[in-house]
């Protein structure tokens, strides 16, 4: 019976384990839906942080949650997990309603069991005070992501 329950729980872990493309899908639902709460529940946090720095980060979430009310959009490209970080590129295929293709990456940090998006969104540069052991594997997306995108861009337009 021990192992029975044992078996059930990892398969139930194994089931509900999200992909930061999952989570980053579900951040984006939350917002178009005006839920801040929701989109917030996706957001990385830092303990210790100052309370200045957590109002900046929630006012870049409001921001994003107005952005995708007004018409901007993206689609999911593709997504590198390096450990417990992510970047997943994106395209910002609409801009005040007209179709663009502009490449974009999103940040994600894995906390506890969650893959979390980054409250910068597309940058990393004030979260990194909280994240001391992630910022040498975020460097080295940052470098994956850029020359991923260059060669992406040769191929739309060759």
């Amino acid at each position: 019976m021990k192992t029975l329950l044992s078996l059930t729980a990892l398969c139930t872990t194994l089931l509900s384990a999200e992909t930061p493309s999952e989570v980053l899908r579900q951040f984006k639902k939350s917002a178009q839906a005006k839920d801040f709460d929701a989109t917030w529940a996706h957001t990385a946090k830092f303990e210790g942080q100052p309370k200045v720095l957590t109002d900046y980060f929630k006012e870049e979430i409001r921001d994003f949650i107005e952005l995708t009310n007004m018409g901007w959009d993206f689609e999911i490209r593709e997504e590198k997990v390096e450990g417990d970080c992510a970047v997943i590129v994106i395209n910002e295929h609409k801009k005040n309603g007209v179709d663009s293709f502009d490449l974009d990456p999103i940040y994600l940090i894995k906390q506890g069991d969650q893959w979390k998006v980054l409250p910068e969104l597309t940058n990393w540069d004030e979260a990194k005070r909280g994240m001391k052991d992630q910022v040498a594997i975020l460097e080295k997306l940052e470098l994956w992501f850029n020359r991923r995108k260059a060669e992406i861009k040769k191929a739309e337009n060759p």
